[in-house]
C-alpha cells in the first residue's frame, strides 16, 4: 500500500455497498432504532457506514453505494450506482481509500471481484459474514488489493489461524444499537412465549424448532410460538407456499407437517408474524425465550441471537461457529447440539421463568458491553487509520474454546507449520474441510437419500 498518500490524512474516504433493490420500500433512515427488516449482512453495511458517520471525532467519511435510493440516513453520503462493479468503478474515480466488501461463497464471484479491484488498483477490505472455502480465502491472501480480511467474530478468526489469509485477518464484530431495545427485566412483563427470529430457509434451522413444538406444548400447554421472519428475506423471488411463510418445498416438507393440528390447520399455539421491522422489539421483550438458528449452520456471527439478548431475553441457539462468541453459554442463554437438547432447554426455561429472566438480564449487559454499534464504529476508526498509516493489521489476543476439535486441529497445525517451515506445504484446516470433510459429507448424504428411496 502506498502509505505516503494515505498516512496522516485529514479525510479518509471509505465505501460500502448496500444491496437494497429488493427492500427499497423498507424505511432504512434510522438504523439507530434497530433492523427495520433487512438481512443481517445488508443491515451491517448500512450500520457500519451510519455509525462511523455518527462518530463525533473521526477523520473517516463513508460513502454508501446503493442499487436504488430508498429512504436512507441523512448523515451518510449515498450514491445510486446500479451494482457492485459500477460502484467500485465510481469509488476509484472518486479516490476512495478503502472499499469494504462482503465475502461470497461463490469462487467465480470472488475471483471476478478481486480481479476487478486489482485492475482498478482499488484497496479493499473483505468482511467474512460467512465462511468461504479455502480456495476463496487463498484468493484474498494472494491479492495485493485485499488489504485486510475482517472476521465478524473471534471463532472464525481462530479457525483460519493456520491458513495463509490469517496474516491479513483481524476481528471487528457486528453489532446492534443496544439502547433501541430497552431493558424490561420484570418477570411480570414476560409471557410463556417462545419467539423464533430469523429467515424461514433451511440453513437457518426453523424446521428443527417446528419438529419439536408439539412436544414442547404438550409439556407446557400454555406456551405460544411466535415466528418472526419469512422465506423471502434472502430471495424475494421465492414463491411462498400455502401458509405464505416460506417456499412451498420448505413449507410442505419441513413446516406444515409439524405445526398443523388434526384438521390440517395451523396450531392455535403458533403465530407467524411475518418479516417485522422495529416493532419486533415488543414481541422480543414479552417472550421468556428467543430462538436463533438452532443448527448454528452458516453463522459466523448470528445477529438474531444478539438482537434477542439486546431485548433482555434468554436465547437458545445452535452450538456452532460464531454462536460460541455471541451467546455466553449458560449465562445469557443456552447453546444446543441437537433437537432433544433444543426442546428440553426450551421447556426448562419456560418452567423456570426466574432463571430465564436472569439470563435475559445478563444478555442485555453482555450485548451492551460487547456489541453496541457506537463502540464497534470506534474500533473501525482505529483499524482503518492504522491500516492506511502503516499497512499493519491489529490482531486480537488468542482465545481458547474448551473442547472444540476443529480448533485443536488448527492449533496443532499451526505448530506443525512452524516446525516444518514455510517451504514445506502443509494443508490448513480450511483445506482439509474443503477437500476432504465436505466431499465425504456430500457422499454420505447422497447415500442416505438412496437408502431412503428403497
Amino acid at each position: 500500500m502506498n502509505t505516503s498518500t494515505t498516512s496522516g490524512k485529514n479525510n479518509v474516504k471509505i465505501a460500502l455497498f448496500f444491496k437494497n433493490s429488493r427492500v427499497v420500500n423498507v424505511d432504512a433512515s434510522k438504523p439507530e432504532l434497530g433492523n427495520p427488516g433487512f438481512g443481517g449482512r445488508q443491515f451491517m453495511n448500512l450500520n457500519i457506514a451510519y455509525h462511523i458517520a455518527s462518530l463525533t471525532d473521526t477523520n473517516i467519511k463513508p460513502t454508501l453505494y446503493c442499487e436504488e435510493q430508498g429512504e436512507l440516513p441523512q448523515n451518510i453520503h449515498t450514491v445510486v450506482c446500479g451494482d457492485l462493479f459500477q460502484s467500485m468503478t465510481h469509488a476509484k474515480k472518486n479516490n476512495i481509500d478503502i472499499f469494504i466488501l462482503d465475502a461470497s461463497l461463490n469462487y467465480k464471484v470472488m475471483d471476478k471481484l478481486i480481479n476487478y479491484a486489482e485492475t482498478l488498483d482499488l484497496n479493499i477490505i473483505i468482511r467474512l459474514g460467512l465462511i468461504p472455502s479455502s480456495e476463496i480465502l487463498k484468493l484474498m491472501s494472494r491479492s495485493n488489493s485485499v488489504k485486510g480480511v475482517v472476521c465478524v467474530e473471534q471463532f472464525v478468526f481462530e479457525l483460519i489461524r493456520d491458513h495463509p489469509v490469517f496474516e491479513k485477518a483481524t476481528v471487528l464484530t457486528n453489532g446492534v444499537p443496544v439502547q433501541a431495545y430497552g431493558q424490561p427485566f420484570n418477570i411480570d412483563q414476560r409471557k410463556k412465549n417462545v419467539i423464533y427470529l430469523g429467515s424461514l430457509v433451511p440453513q437457518k434451522g426453523f424446521d428443527k424448532l417446528a419438529r419439536v413444538w408439539k412436544k414442547i406444548v404438550t409439556r407446557v400447554p400454555d406456551a405460544q410460538l411466535l415466528v418472526c421472519g419469512l422465506g423471502t428475506l434472502y430471495g424475494a423471488d421465492n414463491k411462498l407456499g400455502e401458509w405464505g411463510v416460506a417456499s412451498e418445498n420448505y413449507e410442505s416438507k419441513s413446516i406444515r407437517p409439524y405445526l398443523s393440528d388434526t384438521n390440517g390447520r395451523l396450531m392455535k399455539s403458533v403465530r407467524f408474524l411475518g418479516n417485522l421491522g422495529h416493532e419486533k422489539n415488543t414481541y422480543l421483550k414479552e417472550a421468556l425465550v428467543g430462538v436463533a438458528n438452532p443448527t448454528g449452520l452458516t453463522e459466523t456471527f448470528c445477529i438474531s441471537a444478539v438482537e434477542i439478548q439486546a431485548a433482555g431475553t434468554a436465547v437458545i441457539a445452535g452450538a456452532k461457529d460464531g454462536l460460541f462468541d455471541t451467546v455466553d453459554d449458560g449465562k445469557t442463554g443456552i447453546l444446543v447440539k441437537n433437537q432433544n437438547e433444543l426442546s428440553e432447554n426450551i421447556i426448562y426455561l419456560l418452567e423456570n421463568a426466574e432463571l430465564a429472566v436472569d439470563m435475559g438480564r445478563a444478555g442485555y449487559i453482555y450485548t451492551n458491553d460487547k456489541y453496541d454499534l457506537s463502540k464497534i464504529a470506534g474500533a473501525w476508526h482505529v483499524f482503518i487509520n492504522n491500516l492506511l498509516a502503516s499497512g499493519s493489521i491489529i490482531k486480537p489476543t488468542q482465545k481458547k474454546y474448551t473442547g472444540n476439535y476443529a480448533l485443536k486441529f488448527v492449533s496443532l497445525n499451526s505448530k506443525m507449520k512452524k516446525i516444518l517451515g514455510s517451504p514445506f506445504w502443509w494443508p490448513s484446516y480450511m483445506d482439509f474441510t474443503s477437500k476432504v470433510r465436505m466431499p465425504v459429507a456430500v457422499a454420505i448424504n447422497k447415500l442416505k437419500k438412496k437408502i431412503k428411496s428403497y
